[in-house]
């Protein structure tokens, strides 16, 4: 049997909850970000046995699967770079379902990156949006 140990930061939060907390204020961000910008939300957490897409928005008439990244620290490099190839690739099959089973195969699509480097304590954040990211 398996256990999952989840180290306690300052607060006494789990290290594993921090950061789904994080994420979450991450992909609000994104949406009230890409409202903001007149696309339109059509699903948030799409979920299927292929994977997940965190946001699935219309951009006019297209189409735009967006993978949101968010991070505390810029020590790495930006939020938007920490997507691999095979997280790409996982989004891809992801997207091609919804696709088919949504019955758009004649729309045209794209896949964005919304990266977000965010001060949890603050609020405050910066927000990148990479279009045709892959």
């Amino acid at each position: 049997m398996r256990h999952r140990r989840s180290t306690q930061n300052k607060e006494g939060q789990g290290v594993t909850q921090r950061r789904i907390s994080i994420g979450k204020r991450g992909e609000r961000l994104a949406q009230r970000y890409l409202r903001h910008q007149h696309y339109a939300i059509r699903e948030t957490n799409f979920r299927c046995k292929l994977g997940e897409i965190d946001i699935i928005a219309e951009d006019g008439e297209v189409v735009v699967f967006i993978e949101v990244r968010t991070k505390t620290s810029a020590r790495y490099g930006p939020a938007y770079n920490s997507v691999t190839v095979s997280k790409q690739q996982q989004v891809k099959r992801v997207a091609l379902f919804y696709i088919s089973t949504n019955n758009l195969v004649e729309t045209q699509f794209r896949f964005d990156v919304i990266g977000i480097l965010l001060n949890p304590k603050t609020g405050e954040h910066h927000l990148d949006h990479i279009q045709n990211a892959f």
